[in-house]
């Protein structure tokens, strides 16, 4: 990646804020992405490198702010890699986050939505129930942390303003636990209701049960997973936590996917119940997880089938999902199970909530064939998200009936989003 132009100072403009949370700015007709800054601004850029689809430029001082500017809470920010929106007051991110998804969906899914996008705001700090924590030792000295931005080094941190405040005390007994644990690369934390604690553990090598006894050892830590390069996994202490969600219970482990804001659990179900019809014969939930979504279908449908190609969210759905008969689980990708689904097995609604990398074109063909008559989408990805409405609803088979969002990570650019669909042909 090469610079543009020379090292001296330029002055320019920034237009808006773009999907990845970076600040979009022109010179002589070449588009430039600004990390740390907000729309109106002029800025001082250094040096601008122009890299396969774009050009970034350095950002070396904010000439006039906007308004909306503060400076960030956290005195990690601009260094760990985690955050990208702490210099802006917390209801102007949430408004720029819904300016870039409905620029993207514009742009990406042709979606001319003029329509209000409601969005429920969460607590901008403390909300996170797990994380990610890169470990090192560098002279001796064991650095915890997040990756630095842009980069693979470690940002070591003593404290993480997204994380609960009982997650934070355990961080400098971890360390201290660590400086006689080698070959750990990565921990998962997770936390539950309940506020107990439970560690994945990535280690060089052959997972030891001695790494492990010295990890549940640590004051508030229930649970300890320990995998490896070698040898097969080592737990000790409970399996997973209890997540409470108004009246359900949901199990959840450091290793599989749970929906990371544990403030907005509540209002996801309930937006998602507003939407339902009263009641069903049969609902679909293709990328079920650890069937967060799956508990409160099952209150509507006579019949709910959750289909999840990982063994373990698997296994946490089926604990969550033990005391509901009308509630099938299978194992499997979602393409493989509709393939297989008897053409007179049509669901009533199905809802998806896929990875990052969204829908693949056999599942939005399948859809667009089989015409279910109503479709909930949930996605944390608007490209992808946006794409994929712009498949389903090719051929005019569906319309667009209602678009929400939900901010479960403040201070980041990501946003996620629900839209829900309704069939306006009718199957063959």
């Amino acid at each position: 990646m090469g610079p543009l132009a020379s090292s001296e100072p330029i002055t320019l403009r920034v237009e808006k804020l773009v999907q990845g949370g970076y600040g979009l700015a022109h010179q002589g007709g070449q588009a430039i992405l600004l990390p740390g800054v907000l729309p109106d601004e002029d800025v001082e850029v250094r040096r601008i490198h122009r890299g396969k689809n774009a050009a970034w430029g350095e950002v070396t001082q904010v000439l006039t702010a906007n308004p909306h500017r503060r400076t960030p809470p956290c005195p990690y920010y601009g260094v760990c890699g985690g955050c990208d929106l702490q210099h802006a007051e917390y209801g102007y991110q949430v408004e720029l986050k819904v300016e870039a998804l409905r620029e993207t969906l514009a742009r990406i899914g042709g979606l001319d939505w003029r329509e209000t996008i409601p969005v429920t705001p969460s607590p901008e700090f403390g909300y996170r129930m797990r994380a990610q924590l890169k470990v090192a030792r560098v002279a001796g000295q064991v650095r915890v942390g997040f990756f630095a931005r842009e980069s693979h080094e470690i940002c070591p941190i003593d404290r993480c303003l997204l994380l609960p405040d009982h997650v934070n005390a355990f961080l400098p007994i971890l360390v201290d636990r660590l400086k006689r644990i080698r070959g750990v690369e990565t921990i998962d934390i997770l936390t539950g209701t309940a506020n107990d604690l439970y560690l994945r553990v990535q280690i060089k090598g052959t997972p030891k049960t001695s790494v492990v006894d010295q990890l549940l050892s640590t004051p508030g830590c229930a649970g300890v997973l320990v995998t490896g390069a070698g040898g097969h996994p080592t737990r000790v202490g409970r399996e997973y936590a209890v997540i409470d969600v108004g009246h359900d219970e949901y199990a959840a482990s450091p290793e599989c996917f749970f929906q990371v804001n544990r403030h907005l659990h509540a209002s996801l179900i309930e937006s998602l119940e507003r939407e339902l019809p009263a009641s069903g014969k049969m609902a679909l939930d293709l990328y079920c997880g650890a069937g967060f979504f799956t508990l409160p279908l099952a209150r509507r449908f006579d019949h709910c089938i959750g289909v999840e190609e990982n063994a373990a969210s698997l296994r946490l759905a089926r604990v969550a999902a033990r005391a509901r008969s009308n509630i099938r689980l299978v194992a499997g990708t979602a393409e493989s199970f509709l393939t297989q689904l008897p053409a007179d097995s049509r669901p009533d609604l199905v809802l998806m909530d896929p990875p990052r990398g969204g829908i693949p074109e056999s599942v939005a063909c399948w859809l667009r064939e089989h015409l279910p008559q109503n479709l909930v989408y949930f996605s944390c990805e608007p490209a992808t998200f946006a794409r994929d409405l712009r498949r389903i609803t090719g051929a005019g088979r569906y319309e667009l009936v209602s678009l929400r969002a939900f901010d479960l990570f403040p201070q980041t650019h990501d946003i996620e989003v629900m839209a829900r669909l309704r069939a306006v042909r009718t199957a063959p």
